[in-house]
C-alpha cells in the first residue's frame, strides 16, 4: 500500500496498526451498545415499574373515593330511616289526637 503523497511503501507494522485502531473502535462500539442495551433496560424496567406505581395508586385512590360515596350513601340512607320513624310517630300522634278530637265533639 502507498501512503497517500509520499510515494513509499507504507510499513506492515503501520497497517497492522490502523487495523488494530478500526478493531478497538469496533469493540469499544460494541461495548458501548451492551451499555446503552442495558441502560435502556434499566430504563424499561424503571419506566415498567413506576407505570405499575402510578396505576396501584389511581386504584387506591379509586376506592378512598367509592369509599367516601359508600360513606355519603350510608349517611342519607339513616337520615331516610330517621325521616320514616318521625312519620311514622306523628302519624301514630295525629291518630291519636284526631280520635280524642272525635271524642270530645260528641
Amino acid at each position: 500500500m502507498i501512503a497517500a503523497g509520499t510515494g513509499h511503501v507504507r510499513p506492515v507494522f503501520a497497517h497492522l496498526f490502523a487495523l488494530k485502531r478500526r478493531l478497538s473502535r469496533n469493540i469499544i462500539l460494541r461495548h458501548d451498545l451492551d451499555i446503552t442495551r442495558r441502560s435502556r433496560a434499566r430504563s424499561a424496567l424503571a419506566l415498567a415499574a413506576t407505570l405499575v406505581v402510578v396505576l396501584l395508586s389511581g386504584c387506591q385512590n379509586g376506592n378512598s373515593q367509592r369509599d367516601l360515596v359508600a360513606r355519603e350513601l350510608r349517611m342519607q340512607e339513616d337520615k331516610i330511616y330517621a325521616m320514616e320513624d318521625y312519620i311514622n310517630e306523628y302519624q301514630q300522634l295525629l291518630c291519636k289526637y284526631r280520635s280524642e278530637n272525635a271524642a270530645l265533639k260528641r
